[in-house]
């Protein structure tokens, strides 16, 4: 199935690139559509497409605002947080992905942050979403982690939102965390480190209320920032439904390819175990 560009515009003139699947098998097929780990550019995840696209799935890749291809950057003056992620743009993409494939269940797929905005975006959007697709995400709480993790957890969350409010914007690249952020992702981001629970615009989110049909996590060996641990805490948020958990191994990739990142190099095993969940 090839993959075309589509250029999106969100209602405050923000512009993302969506990559979509041009056709799917049948009205039935499962739309998979991929959110990005923060400070991520989407073009990291077309092996992932591709590889989904092998197991006859239709894919899609969203571009997250301020990275890569988007429109806007983070800085002083230009702010954003979940609340524009989650309430402007990803409904834009879901309304694209719509005008080509109107009645196919849609699934989203998020990696690390991109798993949060996903369920995020289904307590908003009830009933649009048929599942929730989790690869290396979890809950950023800080008690989720063993001593002394969790207090340089604790600690990281408080420095960058010093720094952020200081620069103006959060400088990943030069830190070795993320990329260029935007002071209120990191707040936002460090609200759920501290509090382990959700706010969109100072407004609490309850991820109790989501009714996902179905929900996977998979967890990845050597991933210190999403550990199994990280995922089920996220997963015991979803009262409504029961997630299934998948931790794969050195058994399942190289060794090189283990960790929060390194498996978007090898993404075979993680698309034929979201296939076989599928079909379940």
């Amino acid at each position: 199935m090839p993959l075309n560009k589509h250029c999106l515009t969100s209602p405050d003139g923000a512009q993302h690139q969506l990559v979509l699947s041009d056709k799917a098998g049948h009205s039935e097929s499962p739309i998979i559509l991929c959110i990005p780990a923060m400070g991520v550019p989407a073009r990291k995840y077309l092996p992932l497409a591709e590889a989904l696209t092998r197991q006859k799935l239709a894919a899609g890749i969203f571009e997250l605002r301020g990275i890569d291809t988007s429109s806007v950057r983070a800085s002083r003056v230009n702010d954003f947080g979940y609340h524009e992620l989650v309430n402007l743009d990803l409904p834009v993409a879901i309304e694209r992905i719509r005008r080509d494939f109107a009645d196919n269940p849609i699934y989203l797929l998020g990696h690390s942050l991109g798993g949060q905005l996903a369920l995020l975006y289904m307590t908003r959007n009830p009933g649009q979403i048929s599942g929730h697709i989790g690869v290396a995400t979890g809950l950023p709480h800080y008690k989720s982690w063993p001593f002394p993790k969790n207090v340089g957890l604790w600690s990281a969350s408080k420095l960058i939102r010093l720094i952020s409010a200081t620069v103006g914007h959060y400088p990943g690249r030069r830190l070795g965390f993320a990329g260029r952020e935007a002071r209120q992702i990191m707040s936002d981001w460090a609200y759920s480190v501290i509090t382990g629970d959700y706010r969109i615009n100072g407004q609490a989110v309850t991820l109790e209320e989501i009714e996902a049909k179905r929900s996977l996590m998979i967890t990845i060996e050597e991933d210190w920032m999403a550990p199994p641990h990280s995922a089920r805490r996220l997963g015991e948020k979803l009262t409504h439904t029961t997630a299934e958990y998948i931790h794969l191994t050195g058994r399942d990739f190289k060794r090189e390819s283990l960790g929060h990142f390194n498996w978007m190099k090898e993404p075979e095993p993680v698309a034929k175990q979201i296939l076989q969940w599928l079909k379940k």
